[in-house]
This record gives C-alpha cells, structure tokens and sequence, in this order.
C-alpha cells in the first residue's frame, strides 16, 4: 500500500476505528497463543 493511500485512509474516522480495532485484536491473538503454548 502506498503511503499516500494510507494517510488519505487514515483521515475518515471508521477506518482508525478499524485499524485500531484490529491492532488490538491482533495483540490478544498474540498473546493467546504464547500463553497456551506456554501452558502445553
């Protein structure tokens, strides 16, 4: 992705709603996963 695109996406609020959203859901997928294997 360009990086004008993403700046340009970055302006319309529902899309840092998403970004955002999505970054954190990706975190606690992360950290999910290290605790299970470290249960296992």
């Amino acid at each position: 992705m360009e990086m004008k695109s993403l700046v340009r996406a970055l302006q319309h609020r529902n899309f840092r709603l998403f970004f955002g959203g999505q970054t954190i859901s990706m975190i606690g997928t992360w950290m999910q996963r290290v605790a299970v294997a470290w249960l296992v």
